[in-house]
Order: C-alpha cells, then structure tokens, then sequence
C-alpha cells in the first residue's frame, strides 16, 4: 500500500520527473526547489521505494493552499489513495 512521507531535496530529480510527465505546462525544476521550507507541508507518495506523486502545500497558521499535485501518468486514476490521505 502506498504512503505518504516528507519531501526531502534529494527527491527533487524524481519529483520532476513526474511533474514534466503529468502536466501540459509544468512547473520548471527551479519552481519545485523554490516551494520548500517551514511554511510548507511537501509530501511524496512511495510504494515499494518508488516515488508515484507529490503534493505541494504552502501552510499559514492553522490553513494549507495546495499549489501542485502531480501523480505518475502510469499510476493516475489507481492512486487516489493520495487523495484521501492528505485529507485524512
């Protein structure tokens, strides 16, 4: 089962990876390394070692705005276990 951990810097390359495979116009390498630090809640989602998506969050006070979320086209429509899990 997939699950949910902390963006770190060396998942950068991956995260763009599928950031370039999942939107028509992505985010540059450069936006994605720019939207981290404490007033973010970054999270990846990993299934057996494999980074499958990520989710960007700016947070403020008790409040979060999601800015990207991105999920590998391979994997997209089988993960909403994502979803549910930033909500839960």
């Amino acid at each position: 089962m997939p699950s949910l951990f902390p963006i770190e810097e060396c998942d950068m390359d991956r995260l763009y990876e599928i950031e370039q495979a999942a939107h028509l116009v992505p985010w540059s390498l450069g936006t994605l390394k720019n939207n981290v630090g404490e007033r973010y809640l970054n999270l990846k989602l990993v299934e057996k070692e494999q980074v499958l998506g990520f989710a960007i969050c700016q947070t403020v006070l008790d409040e979060a705005t999601l800015f990207n979320i991105a999920i590998e086209p391979t994997q997209q429509g089988l993960r909403f276990v994502f979803i549910a899990r930033l909500n839960g």
